[in-house]
């Protein structure tokens, strides 16, 4: 056999034991750092980040299941989508029903987890994609917030609330929160006493609000009650365009009580 034909055998058999390889690292890619699951008014929406480096477009089957403490799926949502070469991105809205303590306490949710499957239309196009993700790391619009204050204030006083908004297990700052604070004495020969200051919680997740207790108040006691929407989140949304988010609230509504003037 001549040197000519063994090196033409030896290039070949090279090919086909590289052609695997070189496939394989040609497949979808999902970018799970980019991964997001958004809780808004008009349902929940988990959004994809899929990379597509095959050159040509692709139909893809995308499977998402949300799975809790237990095992079970909570939602599951399946879809087809035609993939363009290069980044991608799937928003998806799928269905959540809370039950047992996942639905009355938001941070039995960030124990969940979102499973991922994307699998090709013809299966000589890609190979499967899958994995688990935990929403802990994908859920920016669930945050906790604490309120400081004093419980007592002065009639023509000066009167301060801060708050703080930070994910409630990584415990990191949640910026663009905005906040709004009202305080109220209810009136008996007079009007009600409605006080509203709103703010912005900045970079380290704090928001200031500072209000003016007027003078002779008829109410000793005032209710304070603190709400939230955030204003920035994820890939592709305005920050024109707030939604509502999943908040878990330590001391959002209390009692303030006025004080005489002279007291110490």
């Amino acid at each position: 056999m001549s040197r000519k034909w063994l090196l033409f055998l030896f290039c070949l058999s090279l090919l086909i034991v590289l052609a695997p390889l070189s496939r394989a690292g040609l497949t979808l890619r999902v970018k799970e750092s980019a991964i997001r699951i958004l809780f808004e008014e008009q349902g929940t929406r988990v959004v994809l980040a899929v990379e597509n480096p095959l050159g040509q477009r692709v139909d893809a089957h995308l499977k998402l299941e949300l799975i809790d403490t237990g095992g079970a799926a909570r939602a599951t949502v399946e879809r087809d989508h035609q993939l363009k070469p290069g980044p991608n991105e799937l928003t998806v809205p799928i269905a959540l029903w809370l039950t047992g303590k996942a639905a009355t306490d938001s941070r039995e949710l960030l124990w969940y987890r979102l499973r991922y499957q994307i699998t090709p239309a013809s299966s000589s196009q890609f190979d499967q994609v899958s994995s688990v993700v935990s929403l802990s790391e994908i859920t920016p619009d669930i945050f906790a917030v604490s309120v400081a204050t004093a419980r007592k204030a002065q009639e023509g006083a000066a009167y301060r609330l801060r708050v703080r908004t930070v994910h409630p297990l990584t415990l990191k700052a949640v910026g663009g929160v905005n906040i709004s604070a009202e305080i109220k004495f209810d009136g008996y020969d007079r009007d009600d006493v409605v006080l509203k200051q709103s703010a912005r919680t900045d970079g380290s997740g704090f928001a200031t609000l500072d209000f003016q207790i007027p003078q002779n108040v008829e109410d000793s006691e005032g209710e304070i009650k603190v709400t939230l929407r955030i204003l920035t989140s994820a890939t592709n949304r305005s920050p024109a365009s707030p939604q509502t988010s999943l908040c878990i609230a330590t001391g959002n509504r209390f009692t303030l009580r006025l004080s005489p003037i002279n007291q110490t």
